[in-house]
C-alpha cells in the first residue's frame, strides 16, 4: 500500500505531500538509524549536559531500529513509513495481537498497539 498523504514542512510552516506505506524492509531500519540515532544522541547529551534529570531523556532514546528486523516476518506486526522527496521521515510498529483495551467499556478487546 502507498497513498499520498500531507505533512507540514516545520521548516517553512507550508503543507507539503509525503507517501505512507506499509512495505518498510530493513533498509529503512538501516536508514532510520543513520540519521536518526545521532540525532537522538546530541538531545540526550544536551538534555545531560543542561542538569536536566535522566527521567526526562525521551521515551525512544533506547529504540535501535536495527534490531527490529526479527519483527518484520511476524504477522502480529505492521510496520508503517512515512517518505518525503525519497528521505524518510518516519517509522511506525504496530502489534496486532497481545494487547487489550483496559477502559471500562471496552475492557477486553483487541487492541492496536503503537511501538
Amino acid at each position: 500500500m502507498r497513498i499520498a498523504v500531507g505533512l507540514i514542512d516545520v521548516s517553512t510552516g507550508e503543507p507539503v505531500q509525503a507517501e505512507l506505506f506499509d512495505d518498510v524492509t530493513i533498509e529503512d531500519f538501516l536508514q532510520t538509524q543513520r540519521d536518526w540515532r545521532p540525532l537522538v544522541l546530541e538531545a540526550a547529551q544536551r538534555l545531560t549536559r543542561a542538569g536536566d534529570r535522566p527521567s526526562i531523556i525521551p521515551q525512544h532514546f533506547h529504540w535501535d531500529w536495527t534490531r527490529k528486523e526479527g519483527d518484520l516476518r511476524m504477522l502480529a506486526n505492521r510496520f508503517y513509513g512515512i517518505r518525503r522527496e525519497d528521505k524518510l521521515q518516519g517509522l511506525a510498529k504496530l502489534m496486532t495481537v497481545g494487547h487489550v483495551c483496559r477502559l471500562p467499556e471496552q475492557a477486553g478487546k483487541p487492541l492496536v498497539y503503537v511501538d
